[in-house]
């Protein structure tokens, strides 16, 4: 998909400065059934979006970017123990950019860039005993981002602030 809006008008005509965007998103999945009991699923998926005006902030993100993918086990049982097994890695990146740099006027300038990687993987088991359902999941991920905001008057004689942040 592909999206390239300008400016919105309002219904009297007024143009919404500050409304426009550009888009990409491309999505991909497929999957390989190994046997009658097992396949395997794969997916990605890459989303980008730049200079997206924001009418009701003082800012715009000048670019949102994310890489997504996973890769998927599932079988399916024909014992009595359990019924379904599935097992799932995934991995994701983040990249989000918030300036002011097209807009006019502003008391204080401000970038807000931040970026996100998350990684992970999860297993469950489904199965039934006599009237009774069961699952056990068992999952772990580890994620690792950073944001930052750099604030800075439109009098240079002033101070530059940065802050920092890791989550």
């Amino acid at each position: 998909m592909y999206r390239d809006a300008e400016n919105y008008d309002a219904g009297g005509g007024e143009e919404i400065l500050y409304s426009q965007f550009t888009k990409y998103n491309f999505s991909f999945a497929s999957g390989v059934k190994l046997d009658q009991n097992n396949k395997l699923e794969a997916s990605l998926i890459f989303d980008e979006a730049r200079d997206v005006g924001y009418p009701a902030l003082p800012m715009d993100v000048s670019l949102a970017r994310a890489y997504i993918g996973s890769l998927e086990y599932i079988h399916i049982s024909e014992n009595t123990l359990y019924s379904s097994w599935k097992s799932k890695v995934y991995y994701n990146d983040v990249t989000h950019i918030m300036d002011d740099s097209k807009r006019p006027v502003v008391p204080i300038r401000m970038d807000m860039p931040g970026w996100s990687k998350t990684w992970g993987v999860y297993s469950k088991l489904v199965g039934a005993k006599e009237n009774r359902n069961w699952n056990l999941s068992i999952n772990s991920h580890f994620n690792n981002s950073l944001s930052e905001m750099t604030m800075y008057p439109d009098n240079p004689t002033r101070k530059k602030y940065l802050c920092q942040r890791n989550l």
